[in-house]
């Protein structure tokens, strides 16, 4: 009898615990829709909930077709989930939300954004920063997850203000992002100045382990405002990690353009904005990948395979530097004499202790200028670069070909060159004076 008296206690506490887990699991599932009786209505108005109250962060925000929430406060929104969908949109000056699940934007969101989904964010819609304000900056752009952003429609920076506000900047961080199927990402455009120098466009950064930027319609910083003088285009910037950081492009990552003067006989234009890449691998793939900004830094620690590229593929107005750390690889294979891959207005510098080549191309046949090459440096029994005052003629024995030392700093083919398969690399192991 106790024994049966225990075993119904025992039943009763397992069936309570179920019972008020499944609780638990529908009332985090909850969902919460956005019904104003009008198109437009305010987030913060309970009476435009379909619970009765603003979403609480246990249930999961829907915004429907043909509906607009307006953002009339500036406190974070704290959700489940969000959906934002197709057809409908949310807008004012601060839009934050911050969901423990994922946010999903089909629709369009418009205003200084800052959208943190823990599980995921996906924009197949449109995120735009408002236009600024009289010199006011444009509004600004944040996608964070703690686990990844997808990103297949268009993310966009505001415009600054007119009288040279700057343009809305852009910032991605996630251990994954990824933008494809015609994805933008655009830093917002500077603002306009009839009295002065145009506003700095918005940069973009992306901040991940993994940035798969591969069938995207361009990833790309916003142009200087037109001015008196121009204003300077945004930067563009994507970082990973130095151990396991990969990036991959398949589509331009461009910085923005210059802005240019009212009056070009007495004004001048703006400056294009910077690019920094890094990461252990590198690659940027045909038919589209390629980079174009001033003063171009690409940071691969492992590889850079620039394999395949086209004319062009890489190209400033300033210089390109591409560098890899000690024993890392530049890839140039598959790219035949005279399609000059990089292509710079002052100098082009490959800092590594290997690049590879198809056979019988040498490096002043694909780049433009002729391609400097120097040594990390030192590192793990890599050979320093003699001391040199002034200029010397120096001879690779393997690669047949002359090449000079300028002041202690190595150009193109002043290394070994060995084979390995079908490529030719030149290898830092040797140096020749």
């Amino acid at each position: 009898m106790k024994r049966q008296t225990l075993s119904t206690a025992v039943l009763s506490i397992v069936l309570i615990s179920a019972m008020s887990s499944a609780g638990s699991i529908a009332e985090a599932q909850a969902v919460n829709t956005f019904q104003p009786t009008t198109t437009t209505g305010a987030w913060e108005d309970n009476n435009n909930w379909s619970q009765g109250h603003v979403p609480t962060a246990a249930e999961k925000a829907v915004i429907p077709t043909g509906k607009v929430a307006e953002f009339t406060t500036a406190e974070v929104k704290k959700v489940a989930s969000l959906e934002v969908q197709t057809g409908a949109g949310a807008f004012g000056p601060d839009v934050e939300v911050e969901a423990t699940g994922k946010i999903d934007v089909a629709g369009q969101i418009d205003g200084q954004t800052t959208l943190t989904g823990k599980e995921g964010v996906t924009v197949s819609g449109v995120v735009r920063g408002q236009k600024g304000g009289i010199a006011g900056a444009g509004g600004d752009i944040t996608i964070k997850s703690d686990k990844e952003v997808v990103v297949t429609g268009d993310v966009v920076g505001g415009e600054g203000g007119n009288w040279g506000g700057r343009g809305g900047n852009i910032k991605i961080d996630s251990p994954t992002v990824t933008v494809e199927n015609s994805g933008y990402i655009y830093g917002g455009i500077g603002g306009s100045n009839d009295e002065g120098k145009g506003g700095k466009g918005g940069s973009v950064d992306i901040n991940a382990e993994t940035a798969d930027l591969t069938t995207a319609m361009r990833v790309e910083g916003g142009c200087g405002g037109n001015g008196t003088d121009g204003g300077d285009g945004g930067d563009a910037n994507v970082i990973t990690p130095k151990v396991g950081g990969t990036i991959n492009g398949k589509t331009k990552i461009e910085t923005g353009g210059r802005g240019s003067p009212n009056d070009p006989s007495s004004g001048v234009p703006g400056q294009r904005g910077k690019l920094n890449l890094e990461g252990e691998k590198i690659s940027l793939l045909p038919p589209n990948g390629g980079l174009d900004g001033s003063r171009i830094s690409v940071t691969a620690y492992a590889l850079a395979d620039l394999s395949y590229l086209y004319e062009g593929a890489i190209n400033s107005p300033d210089s390109i530097t591409i560098r890899t750390g000690a024993g890392g690889i530049i890839n140039l294979g598959g790219i035949p004499t005279g399609v000059n891959v990089l292509t710079a207005i002052n100098s082009i510098h490959l800092i590594t202790d290997n690049v590879l080549l198809d056979p019988g191309v040498l490096i002043a046949d694909i780049t433009e200028p002729d391609a400097i090459i120097t040594s990390p440096g030192g590192v793990g029994g890599i050979a320093e670069l003699p001391e040199i005052t002034g200029p010397e003629a120096a001879t690779s024995e393997a690669a047949g070909t002359n090449y000079t030392l300028w002041m202690g700093i190595a150009v193109a083919g002043a290394v070994g060159a060995v084979v390995l398969g079908t490529g030719l690399w030149y290898s830092r192991r040797r140096w020749i004076r």
